[in-house]
């Protein structure tokens, strides 16, 4: 896979400014096109799909790369654990180690996992509507300038 032919692909793309980068997680297929897209094109930001809760451990776990660490913290009342592999080989993790390493800013935009433990699980598949989505989220980059 190479990204480089990425704009062909309008889909991706929410706006002039706003583009997602489809990736599978821990694939270093998919972990080497992440690098490359990042350092080849200009990158006012990244989202990552990652609690803001992991932002800590995540950059201290990319000082240790290619070691492979662990980003996890208990919810309130330490009923569950959530965690994410800090590995050379997860592209969401490399995503951040460009950013970190370029100064570009990182933003972990994930809900943390006690608010999907409110959530029926059966909603999330039969009631996703990727127009409603997607119209959503064109509204909030247009309204905040991205």
């Amino acid at each position: 896979m190479n990204f480089s032919e990425f704009d062909k692909f309008d889909f991706f793309r929410f706006s002039p400014k706003v583009q997602c980068m489809p990736l599978v997680h821990g694939d270093g297929i998919f972990s080497e096109c992440a690098y490359e897209f990042l350092l080849n094109n200009k990158i006012d930001a990244i989202a990552l799909p990652l609690p803001v809760s992991f932002k800590n451990s995540v950059f201290e776990g990319i000082l240790y790369l290619p070691e492979i660490t662990i980003a996890g913290y208990f919810e309130p009342g330490g009923k569950r654990f959530g965690y994410a592999a800090i590995s050379p080989c997860n592209a969401v993790i490399s995503a951040a180690k460009i950013g970190f390493q370029e100064k570009i800013p990182v933003y972990f935009i994930d809900f943390e996992v006690e608010y999907f433990s409110q959530i029926n699980p059966s909603i999330c598949f039969t009631r996703f509507n990727a127009r409603i989505f997607l119209r959503c989220a064109c509204t909030i980059f247009q309204q905040t300038g991205i």
